[in-house]
């Protein structure tokens, strides 16, 4: 009698934890990060500069050590790295519909007011909504983007995001 007093005490505590986390999830308002967004169009995406060919061989642990010229690319493997050329990261948590991982090798369109760029999705980023682009795309879009420092960088702007 006292095992089974003791095991409704531990259960009935279990099973309350359960349905408040459960009814927390489903009453939590959708966060308002300023993107709109459907399966065909992402606007106002967060665009990040990912960093130079050389920065990345520097500064990302996956990268460190290889071949001039050469980054270990989140959805490639080790590869080239061109700083002029129009490649991104995909945002860990996909857009447009698609997984991280289905994002990778597709061509996406980015624009950023009247100006738009076709890039590849390379690399994987680490955020969970926000693109990473190369110097080219960038430029490209006429964002302010550089390197300050060993391994520290800037640039970013808001962009729409849609595969072409």
């Amino acid at each position: 009698m006292v095992r089974s007093k003791l095991r409704s005490l531990w259960v009935a505590p279990m099973v309350v934890t359960a349905l408040v986390a459960c009814g927390a999830a489903d009453d939590a308002e959708p966060e308002d990060n300023g993107i709109a967004h459907t399966d065909d169009e992402l606007t106002g995406a967060n665009l990040l500069f990912e960093g130079t060919c050389e920065f990345l061989r520097t500064c990302s642990t996956w990268s460190q050590g290889l071949p001039a010229g050469q980054v270990l690319w989140g959805c490639e493997g080790q590869a080239a790295c061109d700083d002029d050329g129009l490649w991104i990261a995909a945002p860990k948590n996909g857009a447009l519909g698609l997984t991280q991982k289905k994002l990778c090798g597709r061509q996406v369109k980015l624009c950023k007011g009247s100006k738009c760029v076709v890039a590849k999705v390379r690399d994987k980023s680490i955020t969970a909504s926000k693109f990473e682009g190369s110097a080219g795309v960038l430029r490209a879009l006429g964002i302010s983007h550089g390197v300050s420092g060993r391994c520290g960088g800037y640039g970013s702007g808001s962009v729409t995001v849609s595969l072409p």
